[in-house]
């Protein structure tokens, strides 16, 4: 299911799994999770993914913003 962020919003927010070496996946469906509106509703997703029930808790996830590219978001 695609995903769309609310249109009065300056920044959306994305959660990436990053890989052994620490390094972001960008690549398949699996590995990037938005976009999310606000900071709050990314914080959500990232815990979900940790604590989830599909044992995610041995990846490690970031949050990244935009308005103008993907930058990561220190939380």
């Amino acid at each position: 299911m695609a995903r769309s962020i609310d249109g009065k919003s300056q920044r959306a927010y994305r959660v990436v799994r990053l890989d052994k070496e620490g390094n972001p996946i960008y690549t398949g469906y699996e590995n990037v999770f938005g976009p999310y509106s606000t900071l709050s509703a990314a914080k959500g997703k990232r815990t979900s993914m940790k604590n989830g029930y599909y044992g995610s808790s041995k990846y490690e996830y970031i949050i990244e913003q935009t308005p103008e590219g993907w930058e990561k978001v220190e939380v």
